[in-house]
């Protein structure tokens, strides 16, 4: 099963050759908070220059201390890699290439309730990374390009070790199935647009299994029946080179398990909740889930403005659904990650089907376009 770390490998791996021409560099802090976890992240420009840096690169925190994104890579001593309970955020398109200017002398901090957003075994020994940044001269072009985790700059790593008891768990957002009072419940017009994009939603979903179930048959070689898959450009694009369906692999599994599961939980999907706060709403959110608390999808303001779809490259309300549906980790399967939204573009989880398929069957964008397939490619 792919974890988190494993998405910032490539990341880390490119990034070493750029690290001695970084302007902004971060800083690690642990604060001694009882009864939390708490670090602080501090970007400071010690260059000569204004560096802008992604909006979505910075962790972000909500009045409720919750992650709007899965800002931290974090491994225990042992190899255990504690469950987000934070929110997986879906934001429109443009959000995703928003940046914000550093100037020379200036720094910008980010307190993170570590034990707020992910389940923490008391007395563990953790190992805490916030995710890597993307930077450029504001002199240079700042455009998003297929290779931008190129310019990635390497985070410190900090350990910890949570209190060996006292932790509070995290507040899920479920409760024996039921919605709990602080959901925010959706007018009747909100309510049937939901139910109308989940209808498009759900059929996407249909049509990508039978598509995908399509593409695998078997034929007699030499007496012998052997399995066949028809590699064809729409899953090469999302998912990269399939190779020989004889042979295991995990990732061929994953992704199949993944697609016929995003249909499945269609008719799992909770009444949909309109709990959006104030500044999620400035912030554009589409809609928010809590992985960890199949399966109620929030859905904020910004949703309602999209175009229903499917077949939008600029996003829908049925892509949303769909993508938002991918997160949930239940028992039909863990769920997918947006890999700290780096690769969210299509040309960017393109690059990623070629160069790490193993990321991209992880990655909440390559099956909702895969599933979307708004390029007709067939």
């Amino acid at each position: 099963m792919i974890n988190r770390k494993t998405a910032s490998f490539i990341v880390v791996l490119l990034a070493q050759s750029f690290v001695a021409n970084a302007n902004v560099v971060a800083t690690l802090e642990h604060q001694n908070m009882p009864g939390n976890v708490t670090i602080t992240v501090t970007y400071s420009n010690g260059g000569t220059s204004p560096v802008s840096i992604p909006v979505v690169d910075i962790p972000k925190t909500g009045e409720d201390g919750k992650l709007r994104g899965d800002a931290l890579h974090i491994r225990g001593i042992d190899g255990s890699i504690p469950p987000y309970t934070g929110y997986r955020v879906s934001y429109p398109r443009a959000a995703l290439t928003q940046r914000l200017v550093i100037r020379p002398g200036e720094f910008l901090t980010r307190t993170i309730i570590v034990s707020k957003n992910y389940d923490l075994h008391a007395g563990m020994t953790y190992d805490i990374t916030p995710r890597s940044f993307r930077q450029s001269d504001t002199d240079a072009a700042p455009g998003r390009s297929g290779r931008l985790h190129d310019t990635d700059t390497i985070v410190p790593t900090l350990r910890i070790t949570a209190p060996s008891g006292g932790i509070p768990k995290p507040a899920p957002n479920v409760q024996d199935g039921e919605r709990i009072p602080t959901e925010t419940a959706c007018t009747i017009e909100q309510f049937l647009t939901v139910t109308n994009a989940q209808a498009v939603s759900l059929k996407m979903a249909v049509d990508a299994y039978s598509y995908l179930s399509s593409l695998y048959t078997e034929k007699v070689v030499n007496g012998e029946i052997r399995k066949v898959f028809n590699q064809t450009p729409r899953y090469a694009s999302w998912f990269g080179n399939h190779g020989d369906p004889n042979d295991p692999n995990p990732v061929n599994a994953r992704i199949r398990t993944l697609v016929e599961v995003a249909a499945s939980r269609h008719s799992k999907v909770s009444l949909p909740s309109c709990e959006c706060s104030e500044q999620d709403q400035n912030d554009g959110v589409i809609a928010w889930v809590v992985a960890t608390s199949p399966h109620v999808i929030n859905y904020c303001p910004a949703f309602f403005k999209l175009p229903v779809g499917p077949n939008v490259a600029t996003g829908s309300q049925a892509a949303t659904i769909y993508h938002e549906i991918t997160h949930f980790t239940d028992a039909l399967a863990k769920g997918t990650s947006d890999l700290d939204e780096k690769f969210a573009s299509p040309p960017e989880a393109r690059y990623l089907a070629t160069s790490a398929r193993d990321l991209a069957a992880d990655h909440a964008y390559s099956f909702e376009y895969f599933a979307d397939n708004f390029a007709n490619e067939e």
